[in-house]
């Protein structure tokens, strides 16, 4: 196993790493403008614990206890984002593009248009979760011994600071 680190995905590959786990939002869309074929194996197509959540917000219970107004503002800010995000791709990209010059352009538009679609998916909302989710990757997590005990799922996630649908 090589960890490749904060190399280049396209550049690593060409030098003898032949697997690589990648964020197909940005290293596909990119391998993809550039014209490098990839072979894409999804891992939920081999065990739907592997279909998880990510990106994910954390927080912590002392945190929730002594300013769940923080928390729950944090969150609408977040959601907002995502939300004008997923119904407007090609003017999110412009306004990164506007904080962040130096990225690729072509490569956040595309990046962009690939991932609108996907920020709410098939929830209610965005950022609305599935006890199913954690409950079997977390199952996942602990028969492959990555975990040490078993979790209560119920208590890994919340939905109750999103705003409301």
């Amino acid at each position: 196993m090589v960890n490749v680190g904060e190399a280049d995905f396209l550049t690593a590959t060409k030098k003898g790493i032949d697997f690589e786990w990648i964020f197909y939002g940005w290293d596909g869309v990119n391998a993809e403008l550039k014209g490098s074929p990839l072979n894409i194996q999804y891992v939920k197509d081999y065990d739907k614990a592997l279909d998880f959540y990510t990106p994910i917000l954390i927080t912590n219970e002392k945190r929730i206890s002594s300013d769940p107004a923080l928390v729950k503002d944090f969150t609408a800010a977040v959601s907002e984002g995502y939300t004008y995000a997923g119904k407007n791709a090609a003017e999110s990209a412009d306004i990164l593009l506007k904080a962040a010059p130096d990225l690729d352009a072509a490569l956040v538009r595309k990046s962009q248009e690939w991932l609108s679609p996907k920020y709410q998916d098939d929830a209610a909302r965005w950022g609305e979760q599935k006890a199913t989710v954690w409950t079997d990757f977390s199952a996942w997590l602990y028969a492959q011994k990555v975990l040490s005990k078993e979790i209560d799922p119920a208590k890994a996630y919340t939905n109750d600071f999103l705003p409301a649908a």
